[in-house]
């Protein structure tokens, strides 16, 4: 079995018009993000705005961190995956907009 996420750090998953939910490590909203004019299935991280950066950091490091907690589990013992390679491989795989910041 592998494990799969279905998920893609440069959605972003709160309204335009939410004022509480903040980028992890700084006080910018989450919604601060978001082009407002843009009519799409999803919503969109504008890399160019300041937290931008930050935020997909934290969507990565989140997705790792989920993976490496799952796999500490089912693992065999001291191996865990390299975050930091993981990282690494989806910069350089990464198109588009997500190349733009990363």
């Amino acid at each position: 079995m592998t494990l799969g996420i279905y998920g893609d750090p440069l959605w972003i998953h709160v309204g335009k018009n939410d004022t509480t939910t903040k980028i992890a490590g700084t006080n910018i909203n989450v919604s601060s993000l978001i082009d407002t004019s843009e009519v799409a299935s999803f919503t969109w991280v504008q890399v160019d705005r300041p937290g931008a950066e930050e935020y997909i950091k934290g969507c990565i490091k989140y997705y790792a961190d989920m993976v490496s907690n799952i796999s500490d589990a089912i693992s065999f013992p001291g191996t865990k995956p390299d975050t930091t390679a993981m990282l690494g491989g989806l910069v350089r795989q990464g198109q588009g907009r997500s190349m733009k910041k990363l």
